[in-house]
């Protein structure tokens, strides 16, 4: 099952994925409760910290001796295709460091040495960010893959996207939040869309700059870019950990909950024992069936983020339907969550959307809406949409600050 590749002859037992989801639900169940453990003892803490950035410094010297005559980012960004080469979405140890890391900085507790080790340098960053940009990669590039022989594909993406609360898929957000608050914005982009759209890696020169890159015919802008924006908009509003919160476990499971129940109806035992959370956003709904299950309160729909759901095809087609059907029937209406101020090593988030580089980005996007004003090309409204919701949300918490 792991690592797998796109192209393949290879006959996958159909019983496979279900294991697979089965194992790694009780990876992470226990990884979860060690990555606890250790954020709860600095010593143990800081000794984790530093074997790990020994560990990447070393991938690192790796690559640089491997291809001297191509810069490290460049490797680092077209280290993995999945169109042509084996690749796994399951990197257990770059999701531990990164919930380690993220952990102790909602704790206050990393070493200031540390933080800028991980957050100043542009390498080890992009390193450690590896595994989850290959996993938003695999799950971007799903819908794509059309043949019967790729069923278990879709198998992989459950496991990845539902085990245990979703382990790995928080932190390869948290990853993301991590690198366009440090990363130089054109860099980040670039990471991003040759390998949202992998094709790109092989023809297109890596040094195009971005404006002449947002042209290329690979890139398939529609698709792609919508993919791209959904990622940055999410990255942007849903500040769990890189926001200033009394309580950031409660905000996050709370919106986990919700998100939950807006895409179906859950027992408890399906949303774990978190009683507190369960009742103030949700209520118990009666059915012949032998166990009750939950519902989302109407009133709590306003506060669904529509673009969690993009990365399961779908569940974000069913919840469509019924986020339509409540705006119909009870007036529900579109509410952005309330963005939070950005903790330290993080404030390069609400500087993000200013740079040329992304200026760039929204000016080609307006231009290909301008180009595509027809009712067939939804993709070029959706940019559209997405590029304006994230300058005006972002800039409304920039300009408080």
């Amino acid at each position: 099952m792991q690592p797998i590749q796109k192209i393949t002859d290879e006959e996958i037992c159909k019983e496979c994925p279900k294991y697979l989801k089965s194992l790694f639900g009780a990876i992470f169940l226990v990884l979860s409760k060690l990555v606890k453990w250790i954020i709860g003892f600095e010593e143990i803490a800081v000794k984790t910290f530093d074997y790990f950035l020994q560990q990447f410094a070393l991938d690192i010297q790796h690559l640089s001796e491997e291809n001297p005559g191509a810069s490290i980012s460049q490797q680092i960004v077209n280290y993995c295709s999945i169109e042509t080469e084996n690749f796994s979405i399951f990197n257990i140890s770059h999701r531990a460091f990164v919930d380690v890391f993220m952990g102790c900085c909602v704790e206050g507790t990393i070493p200031r040495n540390i933080k800028d080790h991980v957050l100043c340098d542009e390498k080890i960053l992009m390193r450690i960010c590896r595994p989850a940009i290959t996993a938003l990669s695999f799950t971007s590039n799903l819908m794509l893959l059309k043949s019967i022989q790729y069923e278990y594909f879709d198998c992989i993406i459950s496991a990845y996207l539902k085990s245990n609360l979703h382990y790995m898929y928080l932190q390869d957000w948290s990853a993301i939040q991590i690198l366009i608050s440090n990363l130089d914005p054109e860099l980040f982009l670039k990471y991003m869309l040759f390998n949202i759209a992998p094709s790109m890696q092989t023809p297109v020169n890596f040094e195009t700059p971005l404006p002449s890159l947002l042209s290329v015919s690979e890139l398939e802008l529609d698709y792609n870019m919508s993919k791209l924006l959904f990622y940055v908009y999410n990255a942007l509003v849903e500040r769990h950990y890189i926001g200033v919160a009394d309580n950031p476990e409660f905000r996050l499971l709370q919106r986990q909950i919700i998100h939950s129940l807006a895409g179906e109806y859950q027992t408890i035992e399906d949303i774990r024992n978190m009683d507190e959370i369960i009742g103030r956003v949700s209520f118990t709904t009666y059915s012949p069936d032998p166990v009750d299950r939950r519902a989302l309160k109407p009133p709590f729909f306003n506060t669904v983020n529509m673009f969690c759901f993009v990365y399961y095809f779908l569940e974000n087609l069913e919840l469509q339907d019924k986020i339509l059907s409540l705006y119909k029937e009870y007036g529900s209406k579109f509410q952005p969550p309330d963005l939070l101020q950005l903790r330290d090593g993080f404030e390069g988030m609400n500087n993000f959307l200013y740079p040329n580089a992304f200026f760039d980005l929204i000016i080609h996007v307006l231009v290909d809406w301008f180009g595509n004003i027809r009712p067939s090309k939804t993709g070029s409204v959706v940019n559209l949409l997405l590029v304006s919701m994230s300058r005006r949300k972002t800039k409304n918490v920039f300009l408080s600050t």
